[in-house]
């Protein structure tokens, strides 16, 4: 389980550079939008193997609606890639963790302890790695700003995602959110017209991606240690900035390489600290242990898919 969870945030990182390839080839943010939601439906359609029980329609409607908030955050990281470099947008997206604290802060649901001032401390300076040395890089604020939103409807999909996991489970849920994005796609996508040396790129970097999607939903679903696999998860964060470093094509990523290293290990610093931690909270007498052992059936509720 730990091999294929950390496998997928490597694979995660090469999708995210073969797309990034597709964009500087010429294809339209709008067609790796919409390419890389069709790959995500059609690689999904294992997820039906787990559906149980009957049919839920208004569990169903929560999860068509979690599949249009995942749709938008596709979007705003496809826009963000187009602008930015994969080493400034991968770190980033990694962000809704900390949104996610940021909205249990705001609506109560979250008791304010002291850690979380030093995770968002170390959270945001790590953004500011990220783009010390682009402070005057064209596209780069705009690429942060679309990372940004991305991760704020990455992170309100999370939520949905907890919202409707009850209610319809999960064999329903993500066919149901996958489907979405399969159907909302014609919004954005009806011809594709990306130029043909550049649509290798695309269709590799779309199925790796939504391999990658599949195969953490599965190890989810199946292991049930919803923590520890977004633990390791997270490491994409730093993967994207050494793939873009040693396999992109942007020449002046060298000159920066070190500050967004830098910048990814603090988000992922963060991002480790605010799981465990809000787990351990959750559950009160939880130690770090429990989640690296596994030994408690329920720790995976203590954090959302």
């Amino acid at each position: 389980m730990l091999i294929a969870t950390f496998v997928a945030s490597l694979i995660y990182a090469g999708g995210s550079l073969k797309l990034k390839g597709a964009l500087q080839g010429g294809v339209a943010s709008r067609e790796a939008t919409g390419v890389t939601n069709l790959f995500m439906a059609l690689l999904s359609l294992p997820l039906l193997f787990f559906i149980e029980g009957p049919f839920h329609g208004e569990g169903m409607a929560l999860a068509l609606l979690t599949g249009a908030c995942l749709f938008f955050g596709r979007w705003m990281a496809i826009l963000a890639l187009k602008a930015g470099d994969l080493s400034l947008v991968g770190p980033l997206l990694s962000l809704k963790t900390l949104i996610l604290a940021v909205f249990g802060l705001l609506s109560g649901t979250l008791e304010l302890q002291h850690y979380h001032w030093w995770v968002i401390l170390v959270g945001c300076f790590g953004v500011g790695l990220l783009h010390y040395r682009e402070r005057k890089a064209k596209g780069g604020w705009k690429a942060m700003s679309f990372a940004l939103l991305a991760s704020v409807f990455f992170a309100g999909t999370d939520l949905l995602v907890v919202m409707a996991r009850d209610e319809v489970g999960l064999g329903w849920l993500m066919p149901g959110v996958f489907l979405t994005l399969a159907m909302l796609t014609p919004l954005i996508l009806r011809k594709l017209r990306a130029p043909p040396e550049a649509r290798p790129q695309l269709y590799t970097g779309a199925s790796m991606l939504g391999v990658q999607t599949t195969l953490v939903v599965l190890l989810i679903a199946w292991s049930g240690e919803a923590i520890l696999i977004n633990i390791i998860y997270s490491s994409r964060a730093i993967w994207t900035v050494v793939a873009d470093r040693f396999f992109g094509k942007n020449s002046a990523v060298k000159s920066s390489y070190r500050f967004r290293l830098a910048g990814a290990m603090c988000i992922f610093v963060s991002v480790v600290t605010i799981v465990v931690m809000a787990a351990m909270d959750h559950y009160g007498g939880v130690t770090a242990e429990h989640i690296l052992s596994g030994e408690d059936p329920n720790l995976s509720e203590a954090y959302p898919l």
